[in-house]
C-alpha cells in the first residue's frame, strides 16, 4: 500500500487526506504546527500526528498542503526521497537540489474542512522532476479524479490567476449582491436560477459571447439609476469600474 505523510491540517489538507484514505492510500501521519489541529485531522483518518517536523515518519510520499508562505520553512526541516506540494503558485523549483523525486499535485478547487466535495470531478494539475515520478503522481491523481492534467509551473500559475478571477472575485460580487438583497429583506435564492443559467451557458460558449446587461447594451439610463440606488461608495466604485471595462471592450 502506498504510504503518505500529510504536512498541513487546513482546508485542502483535510479534504485531500480524507479522499486519499477513501482511495485506499495509507495515511501514516499528519503534521501541523498546531498540535490540536494535527490531532483533529489525525482522528478523522485514524492515524498518528505530530507538531515536530523532525519526528515525521518515513513514507513513500510526503504531501505539503500548507499555505504558500510556509512551504520554504517546512522544506528546510524535511528529509525524504519523494515529496510534493499542492500550491497553485509556488514553483516546482523550490524543491530543486534538495530531493530526488519532487513534484506538484494541484487540485483546481476551493475547499472547506466541513464541506464534503466530490473529488472525482475536480481537475488535478500534475508536475514532476522526472518522468518516472510524473507517472507515479499521475497514477495517484487518477485514483482521486477523472481529470488529471500534466502542466508546467508557468501554466499552473496562470490557472491559479484565472481561478482567482472566476471564483474568488466572483464570490465577492455574490457577497455584494447578497447584501443588497438582504437590506431589502429579499432572499438571495431569487438569483439562483440566473446564476445557474450563466454557469450552464459557460459550458458551451466563450464568456465574452454571453455577456448581457446594461453595460453590454450601453444603457446609460439604467446604469446611472443603479449607481444612485447604492449608498455604499465601495459598491459604486466597483460597479462603475466593471461597467466601464465592459463598455470599452465593446467599442
Amino acid at each position: 500500500m502506498y504510504s503518505i505523510v500529510i504536512v498541513g491540517s487546513g482546508n485542502l489538507a483535510t479534504q485531500l487526506a480524507i479522499q486519499l484514505k477513501k482511495s485506499k492510500f495509507l495515511i501514516k501521519q499528519v503534521y501541523s504546527r498546531n498540535l490540536n489541529n494535527a490531532k483533529s485531522l489525525a482522528n478523522l483518518l485514524n492515524t498518528q500526528f505530530t507538531n515536530n517536523l523532525s519526528k515525521l515518519f518515513d513514507a513513500d510520499l510526503i504531501i505539503i498542503a500548507t499555505k504558500d508562505s510556509a512551504i520554504e520553512e517546512v522544506l528546510t526541516k524535511i528529509n525524504s526521497t519523494s515529496i510534493v506540494h499542492t500550491s497553485g503558485t509556488t514553483s516546482l523549483d523550490i524543491f530543486k537540489n534538495r530531493f530526488k523525486n519532487y513534484g506538484v499535485i494541484y487540485p483546481v478547487q476551493t475547499f472547506k474542512k466541513n464541506i464534503e466535495i466530490d473529488f472525482s470531478k475536480i481537475p488535478i494539475c500534475v508536475e514532476a522532476s522526472n518522468k518516472n515520478f510524473l507517472s507515479d503522481l499521475i497514477s495517484l491523481s487518477k485514483k482521486l479524479s477523472e481529470k488529471v492534467i500534466e502542466i508546467d509551473s508557468h501554466q499552473r500559475k496562470k490557472i491559479h490567476l484565472a481561478a482567482v478571477f472566476s471564483c474568488n472575485f466572483t464570490n465577492y460580487l455574490f457577497t455584494i449582491a447578497y447584501e443588497i438583497l438582504e437590506n431589502e429583506n429579499i432572499d438571495f435564492s431569487i438569483l439562483y436560477p440566473l446564476i445557474q443559467n450563466s454557469i450552464n451557458n459557460l459550458k458551451t460558449n466563450q464568456p465574452n459571447r454571453i455577456q448581457t446587461g446594461p453595460a453590454q447594451r450601453k444603457d446609460l439610463n439604467i446604469i446611472n439609476e443603479h449607481i444612485n440606488l447604492m449608498s455604499s461608495k465601495e459598491y459604486k466604485k466597483i460597479y462603475k469600474l466593471i461597467t466601464n471595462y465592459i463598455i470599452k471592450r465593446n467599442e
